[in-house]
């Protein structure tokens, strides 16, 4: 069972992809619940700091598997995370909410 804001984070096939859930369900094992302490992380940060190329890359050499690549917890765990005050990953994350909205906004006026 996963809950309306938690992150989770695609470990098998095509791995590495963090997303917030915006919904109570379900999952299989092909996806990862992370975990973790919200005075410690602001979700909106970790995923977007999980998204990025970099943290890709980082993923793609410790995968393991043969045919397919994967993750598992303790692969993701072993990740290097920079972790700023929380003030300041809230502050980043009201910054993306911000840019969502103008990417969202512009998109809708080019419509007209």
């Amino acid at each position: 069972m996963v809950q309306a804001g938690d992150l989770i984070l695609s470990n098998s096939m095509s791995f590495g992809h963090p997303y917030i859930l915006k919904i109570d369900g379900c999952i299989h094992d092909g996806w990862l619940v992370l975990h973790f302490e919200k005075t410690v992380f602001d979700a909106l940060y970790l995923q977007t700091y999980l998204g990025l190329p970099v943290v890709y890359a980082i993923f793609e050499t410790m995968a393991a598997g043969g045919v397919v690549n994967n993750l598992n917890s303790e692969i993701v765990k072993r990740l290097p995370v920079i972790v700023p005050a929380i003030d300041q990953q809230e502050q980043f994350a009201d910054f993306v909410r911000q840019n969502d909205k103008s990417k969202y906004n512009a998109s809708q006026a080019m419509r007209l």
